[in-house]
């Protein structure tokens, strides 16, 4: 018998699928409230995820596993449970979900949102960590895409 030790990331992924599907629909990020923000006070921001956003992050392939497992998937090949964990942002664009892995600095900047990092935190240890990579950019894509809704100061 094979111990089955990447169900529960499997179900905590079909969990947050449909957490992030029935999630309330956040209005779209307010970039001319962003633009009003005071110089002075653009350190303190506190970007946050829009509702209909979840990241999970797994030791197993968790995103080819249930890929593989879903009706209209043809896939019979064997899928190596040691081939890589991945993180993942799984978020709603109206009706369709979208689901992406992220790489480690995606991860970093979604989690920093998750936990209320002030702006100026976030870069901080962003920088820290990943010396010479611009977090605007990562942060940019996230608005434009719709991961993070709003803010709070």
């Amino acid at each position: 018998t094979v111990a089955l030790t990447y169900l529960p990331d499997v179900a905590s992924f079909e969990w947050m699928w449909h957490r992030v599907f029935n999630a309330i629909d956040a209005p779209g990020f307010n970039f001319d409230r962003l633009a009003e923000v005071p110089e002075k006070n653009k350190a303190n921001l506190v970007f946050q995820l829009a509702p209909e956003t979840g990241m999970l992050q797994s030791n197993f392939p968790v995103l080819l596993i249930w890929e593989s497992n879903q009706q209209e998937s043809n896939d019979s090949e064997t899928i190596d449970l040691d081939s890589g964990g991945v993180q993942l942002a799984i978020w709603r664009q109206q009706i369709a979900l979208m689901v992406e892995p992220l790489n480690d600095q995606e991860w970093f900047i979604l989690q920093g949102c998750e936990q209320s990092l002030k702006f100026w935190d976030l870069c901080f240890q962003f920088d820290q960590r990943f010396p010479g990579v611009d977090p605007g950019e990562i942060i940019g894509t996230f608005l434009t895409r719709g991961l993070i809704s709003h803010f709070d100061i």
